[in-house]
């Protein structure tokens, strides 16, 4: 029987290499002994890492990690650990070059390994990312600050619909949005922060963005395995944006399963809420998942908008055709990343139905947060 008063298994969860690939290893054992030295609960074979370097104790129903002596250091949350620290679910642990998180689920506590388990890839991750203090403190004071892009219809010059950006005010963390979320991601707390985002977007809309236009507001892709809640969160929204009509996008690499995404839509529409296909053609055009669970827009990636006018005819007339094709299932299509005269001239004789960039919007913000 085990010796927790709950069925929770623990674990470590780290990156492999350049891969990326997601690997997990339970903590079957205590006290863990992580190391060079072959045999051991998890064995490195980097030489920035001690023979023994670090054990992970029992500590009543939690952990804690014990640094034995080595010669770079164990860190939790960046912070190096001096005698022993605590750990809880979320925690970074560093050990030299090694990055791995602490995880706690429900379920029967794994059987002992059998063997050494061992990390293959000799180039193991030679950065502190994390921030996960500075994280949770960013979105627990709330320090994002909205700027919107003009989302304007090419038949008649009108703004339509502005997007949500986000550029972070903490001076601890980057804020730029794409290396925030990175650091975000790495620590578990992208949703946290996309929701956050969203919440102050809609907050300052009210001041600052014209009655009667439309507000996009972006989701990351760790929020699609909680449909649920990304449904009842921008219920709330819609409740707080004072009839102002708002719309989700959903990047297009999210965009894989299309009953999923069928059933978000009507979710979403039950609420009056709009679903967009973000940066369309950035990676695999998903046409399928386009034809079985078309969204209310479509927006085109700036990588096939830009230098449009100076293209040549086989890549406008594939962007024409793909258009076309939108249109025909009753899409409205937005060419992203407008940066010129031409390149808006050429979206509007392909068809776009609207267009959004630096060249409409002058303020130079047409990365989405």
């Amino acid at each position: 029987m085990s010796d927790d008063p709950e069925p929770f298994a623990w674990y470590l969860d780290r990156y492999e290499g350049p891969t990326g690939a997601l690997l997990r290893t339970p903590l079957a054992e205590f006290p863990f002994v992580i190391g060079r030295r072959p045999g051991l609960g998890l064995t490195l074979p980097s030489p920035e890492v001690s023979q023994l370097h670090a054990e992970i104790l029992r500590d009543g129903a939690g952990l804690e990690v014990r640094d034995l002596g080595s010669t770079n250091g164990t860190f939790v949350n960046r912070r190096p650990v001096a005698g022993r620290a605590a750990l809880v679910p979320g925690d970074v642990l560093h050990v030299a070059d090694l990055e791995l998180q602490v995880v706690r689920e429900r379920g029967q506590v794994p059987a002992a390994p059998r063997g050494t388990l061992r990390i293959e890839a000799l180039d193991l991750p030679r950065r502190f990312v994390g921030f996960r203090d500075e994280l949770l403190g960013l979105i627990a004071a709330g320090a994002v600050t909205p700027r919107f892009e003009p989302i304007v219809r090419l038949a008649d010059g009108a703004v339509v619909a502005w997007e949500a950006l986000t550029r972070g005010t903490s001076t601890e963390l980057p804020p730029e949005p794409a290396r925030l979320f990175a650091a975000a991601a790495e620590v578990g707390l992208a949703a946290d922060l996309s929701r956050l985002c969203r919440e102050r977007a809609v907050a300052a809309a009210g001041d600052e963005l014209p009655p009667g236009t439309a507000l996009f507001l972006n989701c990351h892709p760790a929020e699609m395995a909680g449909s649920e809640a990304l449904v009842a969160s921008m219920a709330r929204l819609r409740d707080a944006a004072g009839g102002r009509r708002l719309v989700l996008e959903i990047h297009e690499t999210a965009v894989t399963d299309p009953a999923a995404m069928g059933a978000l839509k009507a979710h979403l529409g039950e609420h009056g809420i709009g679903l967009a296909y973000d940066d369309f053609g950035a990676g695999q055009a998903r046409l399928l998942e386009l034809a079985e669970a078309p969204p209310d827009h479509l927006k085109f990636d700036r990588l096939l908008v830009t230098g449009l006018d100076r293209a040549a005819p086989s890549r406008r007339h594939l962007l024409e055709t793909l258009v076309t094709l939108a249109r025909d299932l009753g899409i409205a299509t937005v060419a992203e990343g407008v940066e010129t005269a031409g390149e808006l001239d050429a979206c509007r004789n392909a068809g776009f139905t609207s267009a959004q960039g630096y060249y409409l919007s002058g303020r130079g913000e047409t990365a989405p947060g």
